[in-house]
């Protein structure tokens, strides 16, 4: 096997971390604030903040003119950059309009990015506490 280069440095020692956790509250304050100045004044900081939330996206399309008689909805959910659950199905339901697909589309997100946060709570070797979820939905409400 050849050797590769990698970003981490191998003589860098890690220790373990010995001091006080911040509670989830005051962790997502911070992310938050981190978010918000990288949106709207500092967005050189923008992809180093985006690497510490999981990020959700959803879409659905409305069966207009076609033969199908259910419109297909997915969601994706990413942490720094890599996918970790994902899903593309049939809608269980014949929907009347493209808000209505929408809105299923954005139920199924949010049970499955619940479920996300239930199960990585539960994994003993993920830091606590979680960093906050960023939904960005690919909606047409209006």
């Amino acid at each position: 096997m050849s050797p590769v280069s990698s970003p981490f440095d191998p003589a860098v020692k890690l220790r373990k971390n010995t001091r006080e956790s911040v509670s989830q509250y005051k962790y997502s304050q911070i992310i938050g604030a981190l978010l918000h100045l990288a949106n709207h004044t500092r967005p050189d900081i923008a992809y180093a903040v985006g690497r510490l939330v999981m990020e959700g996206y959803s879409d659905a399309n409305w069966i207009f003119y076609s033969e199908e008689t259910k419109s297909t909805s997915g969601y994706v959910f990413t942490i720094s950059g890599g996918v970790v659950s994902w899903k593309s199905a049939k809608q269980i339901i014949i929907s009347r309009s493209a808000m209505e697909v929408e809105l299923m589309a954005l139920d199924a997100t949010n049970t499955e990015a619940e479920w996300l946060q239930n199960f990585m709570n539960d994994l003993p070797f993920i830091v606590k506490p979680l960093p906050p979820f960023q939904y960005i939905v690919t909606v047409k409400l209006l």
